[in-house]
């Protein structure tokens, strides 16, 4: 067998053969087994009519077509050339050929057949029903082709649709309109030539350039006979006005011919989860186009809407006023199984066209009752657990919903992942609503309690109109709520006019009703143009943290007489911050903060002298000063740090987009594990921190080995995933890593945003001859409220910026040891008279007060309730100081009445004096800094150090003896300084 032969070779026997590939048996390569070895077939001198006898071989029953291949070398060294043979039968006749290398092949191609199987296909693929879509056929029971568009037009589309029985064509393109399936592209080109209604008898022709491109030539068909629902003018594409193209033209559906079961399939049709109502009457607003006169069998089982019977009703006078609407539980929505009724079970969430479970751990009653809103099935009466309902299968979600409870639809509450303890399906958490056939609620205001009126009947939420809407209308709704009392009523749209049906109208209380229905009203279920009502009820007080990071970090500012205002820091505490931390189910306060930590608010300031006690479940049943009433300004609001507080930052890296992963956690930070630590989670902590995209980083020695506590490990971050607690995980602080596994990330960006922040202009001043310092009203000369003397005057110091480094030059000018409290002003008497010094800034290694940075003498904005005060440890360190020797200086000229001792002594002092001016230009050559500085927006108020803090300071508990019930003290820099957004 002589590749390079040209004399031709016979053969009787070509019984193996076979179609190579990977939709083989019935389409491939064509290799013949000759001598011991599977060849494939040169093009050249191939009869396409020896594709019919190969099919037949094959068992594929009928050729379809040839298609030509270029020569690869997976073809082998060896073909067979020339094959031409004498009958009907290749397996038997004589057939002529020669072997040969590839390179001898003249047509340079090997022969591939397409055969066909009895059982042909056409689909519609993608097209949003069976008569429209990407063209997709199959001559095998096992695989499909995607039909190349080249030349695609009007009468191969319709040919198709007259096979699939959808009707005529309505247009028919090659541009992959309907998108890139997964089968492969048939490289044949499909024509009709107008009188074909099947396309199997239409012509195959070989394409004039290979490679038809699925992504840009993909047939595809759209039929008369294509129905394919919508819903419109909702918040999202799982609820509002439904309509339905016909072909190519949309029209919306007459509430007479649409029902519940109708509405079940529709939503499952949308994958949109579990049907909650059908509104009539517009609910959404009137559509345009034609209104489809036919009605649908749906028995509520189907598929999709498709496989529902439907027919023409005879002609009614329905117009756009009675188009039908329907509101789908959709994508991340509820569903109750197992219970009593469509209102009561167990807790489904749909996800990826995936039910699955929600563990109870954390499931409250606030949760189920926005179940209960989603679901329009009333109020939540209970929150059970333990698989009440019974325990179901599949998925269990990983989630927390942090609810309020006045959220409409579940996706509209905030979400974090739980990974803090194995949940089974014996956890599974259910929800019991009430069925009553009235409810009320109050919606689009600032919480529960606040808001448009609304309320339920015959399965739709609708309006309350009335122009006379007063007092005693309202008292009602707020009792009826458990919000209190009245504070205000609205008879305007100042919640924004509601949608629906009015199905309440000129509502007449005497105020001692116990429902709004007992009350005398209109019914007139109809749209209407007037204005709906609104109340604010005495109980409505939310609260919220700004500013932190967080929504358990911040300010406080609280909501009152229709606006935010924040809080004053006087006798602000830890007692007053797990009030605030409890009611924002945050947990509990890990420190509280004072002299507007985390930024100064604007508007009212609406408490004062706040003094919670541990029985307080609310911050505005705490005592405090009449509302609006106080002394302070909004330097002084008050914050907290609550222990549900998280927190992301990078460390060690050559800028703050790049670094070890660290995350703030109870209190702490720690580290995160490489395990399974791929580009998404590294995406997740990039955008977190507004640096763009990002890589992970594997190895520890990039960026170093953290210490203390590995939070978080086996991070499994999703698309929908934006904070990495969000993400699937091991539980908080469990892990089989050490800090050699420790991750980093590298973000596309090198910092993030800025803003910019005003700061106070601080400078170093000319300390005039005769500046004092001492502390009065302690124990000793070593405790007490710190007071300078200038200009011939003793007068105080405000707190603005006073931290343990401003108290240690303090303790050490006055020979005093250490501070063992910072800032003990609830400690001691205010003050009166000047306040001398404002915004100190000293480094710690000052000799004196004076060498620090501070304002200008009697330059500030303080009160004496702002007076800082001082405990030092009262060991003697060092030598006296300057101040005690001046006292030498003055006294021995009287002493001795010597003129020469004068004359020195004057010597002294103008030494002493250039000695002082001569260091405070070595240790601040430079000039007062600028008024603006550039700062993370990561970080608090730059110049705000950690002497903002008010907690119970750890070098404090070595004196517990001490009746100290209200101190402030400092909070860690690291935490002060680095942190970010959660939620």
């Amino acid at each position: 067998m002589d590749p390079h032969s040209e004399e031709p070779e016979f053969s009787n026997d070509f019984r193996q053969l076979r179609l190579v590939g990977p939709h083989e048996p019935c389409i491939g390569d064509l290799e013949i087994r000759y001598r011991g070895q599977w060849m494939s077939v040169c093009t050249t001198h191939w009869d396409e009519s020896y594709g019919e006898i190969v099919c037949r071989q094959v068992g594929c029953n009928v050729y379809d077509a040839l298609q030509i291949k270029p020569i690869s070398r997976k073809d082998g060294p060896l073909l067979l050339n020339k094959v031409q043979c004498n009958g009907t039968d290749i397996s038997s006749s004589g057939c002529s050929f020669t072997v040969s290398n590839a390179e001898v092949c003249e047509s340079r191609t090997i022969v591939s057949i397409y055969c066909k199987v009895a059982a042909q296909r056409l689909v519609l693929a993608d097209g949003g029903s069976p008569c429209a879509g990407r063209v997709e056929a199959s001559n095998n029971v096992r695989f499909f082709v995607t039909i190349c568009g080249r030349g695609f037009g009007m009468n191969e589309a319709r040919a198709s649709c007259s096979y699939l029985g959808c009707g005529d064509a309505v247009s028919g393109s090659g541009n992959s309109q309907f998108g890139v399936g997964k089968w492969p592209m048939l490289q044949v080109a499909i024509h009709c030539d107008g009188t074909k209604d099947v396309p199997w008898k239409c012509e195959r022709k070989a394409l004039a350039h290979p490679n038809c491109s699925g992504e840009t030539e993909a047939a595809g068909i759209v039929c008369s006979g294509h129905r394919e629902p919508r819903l419109v003018g909702g918040s999202d594409r799982c609820h509002g006005r439904l309509e339905i193209v016909h072909g190519a033209t949309w029209g919306t559906v007459c509430d007479w011919h649409w029902d519940l079961q109708d509405a079940r399939v529709l939503c499952r049709t949308l994958k949109c989860g579990q049907v909650i109502s059908v509104i009539g009457g517009a609910y959404f607003g009137e559509g345009s186009g034609p209104v489809w006169q036919e009605a649908y069998g749906c028995q509520g089982n189907e598929a999709s809407l498709w496989n529902c019977a439907s027919a023409p009703r005879p002609q009614h006078t329905c117009t756009h006023e009675r188009d039908v609407s329907v509101i789908c539980s959709g994508q991340k929505g509820p569903r109750l199984v197992g219970g009593n009724d469509s209102c009561s079970g167990r807790v489904e969430i749909l996800r990826d066209e995936i039910w699955g479970t929600v563990c109870d751990t954390y499931w409250d009653l606030q949760d189920a009752a926005v179940v209960c809103n989603h679901l329009r099935c009333g109020v939540a009466l209970s929150a059970p657990g333990g698989a009440l309902f019974g325990e179901g299968n599949g998925s269990i979600w990983k989630d927390i919903h942090e609810c309020r409870g006045n959220e409409m639809r579940l996706n509209d509450c905030l979400v974090s992942s739980w990974g803090h303890r194995p949940c089974t399906h014996k956890n599974d958490a259910g929800v019991i609503c009430s069925v009553e056939q009235w409810q009320l609620r109050l919606v689009d205001g600032k919480g529960v309690c606040d808001g448009r009126v609304e309320v339920y009947y015959g399965g739709v939420w609708g309006r309350v109109i009335d122009s006379q809407w007063d007092l005693r209308d309202a008292d009602v709704v707020c009792r009826q709520l458990n919000c209190g009392s009245v504070i205000n009523v609205y008879n305007y749209s100042k919640h924004a006019t509601g949608r629906g049906p009015v199905l309440m109208d000129n509502v007449t209380c005497n105020g001692s009703e116990r429902y709004l229905w007992n009350c005398t009203f209109a019914q007139p279920n109809h749209l209407s143009m007037g204005d709906d009502v609104g109340v604010f009820c005495s109980d409505h007080h939310p609260i919220t943290l700004i500013d932190g990071g967080s929504r358990c970090a911040g300010r406080v500012e609280v909501y009152y007489n229709d606006t935010w205002g924040t809080v004053c820091d006087d006798y602000w505490d830890l007692t007053d911050g797990h009030v605030v931390c409890k009611d924002l189910n945050c947990g509990y306060a890990l420190n509280v903060t004072v002299s507007g930590w985390f930024g100064q608010g604007s508007g009212p300031i609406w408490m004062d002298n706040v003094n919670c006690s541990a029985n307080n479940s609310a911050l505005w049943q705490c005592p405090a000063r009449a509302r609006g009433e106080n002394d302070c300004f909004h330097k002084e609001d008050a914050g907290v740090i609550c222990s549900d507080h998280k927190a992301i930052k990078l460390v060690n890296g050559a800028n703050p987009c790049q670094g070890r992963v660290e995350v703030f956690f109870n209190g702490t930070w720690g580290t995160v594990c490489e395990d399974f630590f791929g580009d998404e989670n590294a995406r997740v902590v990039c955008a977190h921190l507004g640096c763009g995209s990002g890589k992970p980083v594997l190895q520890s020695s990039v960026f170093g080995q953290g210490s203390g506590q590995i939070w978080l490990d086996d991070v499994k971050c999703r698309l929908h995933d934006s904070l990495l607690w969000q993400c699937p995980s091991s539980p908080w602080g469990q892990h089989d890593c050490n800090h050699g596994h420790d991750v980093g990330v590298i973000c596309s960006e090198s910092k993030p945003p800025k803003q910019r922040v005003a700061m106070k202009e601080e400078t170093m001043n000319q300390v005039p001859e005769y500046a004092d310092l001492r502390l009065v009203k302690g124990p000793d000369r070593c405790s007490g409220r710190v007071e300078v003397y200038f200009n011939g005057t003793w007068g105080t110091v405000c707190d603005d910026s006073w931290d343990l480094r401003d108290a240690t030059v303090v303790c050490g000018q006055l020979n005093c040891g250490d501070p063992e409290l910072a800032s003990a002003r609830d400690l001691f008497p205010q003050g009166n008279g000047t306040i001398w010094l404002d915004e100190v800034k000293c480094t710690g290694g000052e000799r004196t007060l004076w060498d620090c940075k501070f304002a200008a003498f009697g330059d500030h904005d303080c009160g004496h309730k702002e007076d800082v005060a001082v405990i030092c440890s009262g060991q003697q360190v060092h030598a006296p100081s300057f101040n005690s020797l001046r006292i030498f200086v003055y006294v021995i000229p009287c002493i001795l009445g010597s003129a020469l001792i004068a004359v020195s002594l004057q010597l002294a002092k103008g030494s002493i004096r250039n000695f002082q001016n001569g260091r405070r230009k070595l240790l601040h050559p430079d000039l007062p800094g600028p008024v603006y500085e550039e700062i993370d927006p990561q970080q608090p108020v730059t110049g705000l150090d950690s002497h903002s803090i008010s907690s119970v300071d750890s070098d404090l508990l070595e004196h517990e003896d001490e009746d100290f019930t209200r101190v402030d003290a400092r909070f860690d820099d690291d935490f002060g300084n680095e942190y970010d957004d959660i939620e």
